[in-house]
């Protein structure tokens, strides 16, 4: 059984299977994951930019494959369509550590001992699936964002629109509804989980380096 690291034990685990076959390197990634609002994608770039690694946004480069938005996916095509170009997508970025897709924050580091490759940032229902636990499980070190309700509600009050499992509903029940069940999974798949609340976004990805 993996042993669960919470914030108050100072360990990063490197954990990865997946090889960059043109000089034998095993990318270093590390993902991010938390329920919508949890500030992954503003994590990720600042901890990418700190780091000196690509960064990621999952989301994004669905978007890119798909030439539209996630909600126009959701839409005109269903969120069984957006979890299978998900998980593929998702696939591509594991198999290459982020080196064959555009990135931001930075060019991949080399293969020093501490270095890291490539800061992904996952999609709030990414980890739901048991296909992408299974691909990122092993290749990457998953860290989980915690954040309470009422953190949640103050970032996304202003963004319901852009997100379809938002949209519609009233948010406060809607997160009341959807996080339980997702706070479990994303604590299960977790290497480690980050409580959020009262951190900026500086503070979240120094805190992150620090451990």
């Amino acid at each position: 059984m993996k042993e669960k690291r919470q914030q108050s034990e100072p360990i990063l685990v490197h954990a990865y299977q997946n090889t960059d076959e043109a000089n034998g390197h095993l990318p270093r990634i590390m993902a991010l994951t938390g329920f919508m609002g949890s500030s992954k994608t503003s994590v990720g770039r600042t901890l990418a930019t700190m780091l000196g690694c690509a960064f990621l946004d999952l989301d994004k480069e669905i978007e890119k494959a798909a030439g539209k938005s996630i909600p126009c996916i959701f839409r005109e095509d269903g969120e069984k369509a957006f979890r299978k170009l998900e998980i593929s997508t998702l696939q591509k970025i594991l198999k290459s550590g982020g080196r064959e897709i555009s990135s931001e924050g930075g060019e991949n580091r080399g293969s020093g001992e501490g270095s890291w490759d490539l800061v992904l940032s996952l999609g709030g229902g990414t980890v739901l699936k048991s296909k992408a636990r299974a691909l990122l499980e092993g290749r990457c070190t998953i860290i989980y964002l915690k954040a309470s309700p009422e953190t949640l509600l103050s970032h996304l009050s202003e963004e319901t629109e852009g997100r379809p499992l938002l949209a519609g509903h009233d948010l406060s029940i809607r997160i009341g509804t959807l996080l339980p069940k997702r706070d479990a999974i994303y604590s299960k798949v977790a290497d480690i989980i980050v409580d959020t609340d009262g951190k900026s976004i500086k503070e979240t990805a120094e805190y992150i380096i620090g451990l």
